[in-house]
């Protein structure tokens, strides 16, 4: 018995022009069937007979537990009816739920173009990187997706935070060149306070508020269970996910640069759909794209970090000096546009860096503070040697003398 799902495709296929074989062969289906659906004038549904049913009496009850959570199972709601006192089958009740779900979950998907500007969709996932020294990562991955030009942005992260999902989003609207009117989110935890169920709408949290009136978008949250309204970013993201996992990196800094490559790479391909490269088609809707602030808020990127036997930990491909009595500890780094801070897990300052600017990092990859190695034997000579050849220009240490009262401005 085929349903308003297959009545919708056929009709939508039917008025791009496509004949009845054409259209059983793209759906599957015999072209009786689709001569068949087109002539009905109402999608076909399941019916059922006007009759006393045992589980009449249940029925606003499953209703309320299928509005909570669409997904519970007929035998978890069946466990629930036995407590209660329902003794009918448990065949009648898989029945009568499958239906329900249907008719809850009925929606037309009837491919829709969105508007040059209008709409962009992102996500998070887990993924699990190899490393060539036989280590697995554990990293959440930002993906982004125009709807109208289909161009896509990736980055990977430690955590699913708020503030990570604010970075990874101005850092992509900059990238763009402009902020489309609307983000499309799954019912993810930094956007919503509460999620958007079939019996209640979702809320944001305050501070995701704030920040999608700084950059003037508004923020739609799709309906929990339901992957179909993120259908344009939810099925880009598996071709990244497949290239990560079937890759082994040096570190992350190199999964990172593989990533952003792949990504350039996607953006080139003729896109199937749309029959244009993605960024071809974003040059096209850049017009209609509204204008960036005047200033990014320069929100910072968190990462945690294992630190060197020598000291450092290594964020863009600079390393960066680190106080010798957290050697082998894991720390939290705060990355913003000009600094490099470095936190325990607990959120205490440990030290900052001014961040070494992208066209001095292939001079400079090592950036240190003396104060860091004081104690260690051989430390005096080292830094006075290094001091010497920072004043000559040469690198690749970059020797860095922050005053106490910087260091006040950065707890502030």
């Amino acid at each position: 018995m085929y349903g308003e799902l297959e009545w919708l495709k056929v009709r939508r296929l039917a008025q791009q022009g496509l004949k009845y074989m054409k259209i059983g062969r793209e759906l599957g289906i015999d072209r009786r069937t689709v001569k068949k659906l087109l002539l009905m004038p109402e999608p076909p549904r399941p019916s059922f007979r006007e009759r006393q049913s045992i589980l009449d009496d249940y029925k606003p009850m499953i209703e309320g537990w299928l509005g909570i959570d669409p997904e519970i199972t007929a035998v978890d709601i069946e466990r629930k009816l036995r407590a209660l006192g329902y003794e009918g089958s448990y065949s009648t009740l898989k029945r009568y739920v499958r239906w329900r779900k249907e008719e809850i979950f009925r929606e037309a998907t009837v491919r829709f173009e969105t508007l040059p500007g209008q709409q962009a969709q992102v996500d998070f996932s887990q993924i699990k990187p190899r490393y060539a020294d036989g280590t697995i990562d554990k990293l959440s991955l930002y993906h982004f997706v125009s709807g109208f030009s289909r161009w896509k942005d990736a980055d990977v992260s430690d955590s699913q935070k708020r503030k990570v999902l604010m970075h990874s989003l101005e850092q992509t609207f900059w990238k763009v060149g402009g902020v489309v009117k609307e983000v499309l989110f799954d019912n993810l935890a930094p956007v919503a306070k509460k999620a958007r169920t079939l019996r209640r709408e979702g809320e944001l949290a305050e501070e995701w508020i704030r920040f999608g009136a700084y950059y003037g978008f508004e923020t739609r949250l799709s309906m929990a269970y339901r992957a179909q309204t993120k259908g344009k970013v939810e099925r880009p993201i598996d071709p990244v996910k497949r290239f990560i996992a079937s890759e082994v990196f040096l570190s992350r800094e190199h999964l990172r640069k593989e990533l952003r490559m792949f990504i350039e790479g996607e953006n080139k391909k003729i896109h199937s759909t749309t029959r244009e490269r993605p960024i071809d088609r974003l040059e096209k809707e850049r017009k209609f794209l509204q204008p960036l602030p005047e200033r990014a808020l320069e929100l910072a990127r968190l990462e945690r970090r294992r630190v060197s036997k020598d000291c450092f930990v290594s964020i863009d491909g600079v390393r960066y000096s680190v106080p010798w009595e957290h050697v082998k500890k894991e720390i939290e780094v705060r990355i913003t546009g000009t600094e490099v801070q470095l936190l325990t897990l607990k959120g205490s300052l440990i030290a900052s860096h001014r961040k070494m600017p992208l066209s001095l990092r292939n001079k400079y990859p090592y950036v240190v503070q003396k104060e860091h190695y004081e104690g260690l034997s051989g430390a005096d000579e080292a830094f006075s040697n290094l001091e010497k050849l920072n004043r000559m220009g040469f690198g690749p240490f970059y020797v860095e003398k922050r005053p106490l009262e910087e260091y006040l401005e950065v707890v502030e």
